[in-house]
C-alpha cells in the first residue's frame, strides 16, 4: 500500500488532488495521511507522494506542491490540477475532471468565478466547509467527500453508448417496448 501526505485542516486543492492521487495514479492502492505543513519534512522521504505539501514539484518523484520555491507565484497552479496533469501526460482518462481541477483551482487562487461562487453556496466547496465544520476528523471528512466527487464526478459513459442512449429512436424504441407496443402498433411480449 502506498502512501499519500497532503496536510491537515485539507481544503479543496488537498481533498481533489489526494483523491487524484489515490485513485487514479495508484488505483485506490493508497492510503492518505494528513499531517501539519510543519512536521511535513519528518514523513517526507518516507511518502510515495506528496499532494499540496513540501514546497516542490518534480513528478517523477510523484511531488505535487505549487507553492514557491516550487513555482514564483502559487496562484499560478494548484496541487489538483498538477496531479491531473501529470495522469493526463500518463494516458489516465481523467479529461472529464477538467471542470472540477478548474473549480479547485479558482478556488485555491481566490479568482471570483460565477461557478466558485456556486460550489461555494451549495456545491463541494459547500460541502467540505461543513464537513470540517462538524467537529469530524481529516480522514472521515476526505472519506465523505471522495464519496461526493465520486457520485458528481463520475466518468462518463463510453461516447459510443452516449450516442445511443441520446438518440430518439433509441429512447422511443425502449418506451414503445415498455409500453408492450412497438411503433407501428405491433404487440410485444415482456417475457
Amino acid at each position: 500500500m502506498k502512501t499519500i501526505i497532503t496536510h491537515s485542516g485539507p481544503d479543496m486543492d488537498a481533498v481533489v488532488s489526494a483523491w487524484l492521487a489515490r485513485d487514479f495514479l495508484f488505483a485506490g492502492d493508497a492510503v492518505v495521511q494528513f499531517v501539519h505543513r510543519s512536521q511535513v519534512p519528518r514523513y517526507k522521504d518516507s511518502a510515495d507522494c506528496l499532494v499540496d505539501v513540501g514546497q516542490e514539484y518534480d513528478p517523477d518523484q510523484l511531488r505535487f506542491d505549487h507553492r514557491p520555491p516550487a513555482f514564483n507565484k502559487r496562484t499560478d497552479s494548484c496541487a489538483a490540477k498538477l496531479v491531473w496533469e501529470h495522469l493526463i501526460r500518463s494516458g489516465v482518462d481523467v479529461a472529464h475532471l477538467a471542470g472540477l481541477v478548474q473549480l479547485t483551482h479558482d478556488g485555491d487562487s481566490g479568482r471570483a468565478t460565477q461557478a466558485l461562487r456556486q460550489s461555494r453556496r451549495n456545491g463541494v466547496h459547500a460541502k467540505l466547509e461543513r464537513l470540517k465544520a462538524s467537529g469530524l476528523d481529516d480522514t472521515e471528512v476526505f472519506r465523505r467527500m471522495v464519496r461526493r466527487l465520486r457520485r458528481v464526478y463520475a466518468a462518463p459513459p463510453h461516447p459510443g453508448l452516449q450516442a445511443v442512449l441520446n438518440s430518439r429512436s433509441h429512447v422511443a424504441g425502449c418506451d414503445a417496448a415498455w409500453r408492450g407496443t412497438l411503433g407501428s402498433g405491433e404487440q410485444v411480449s415482456m417475457t
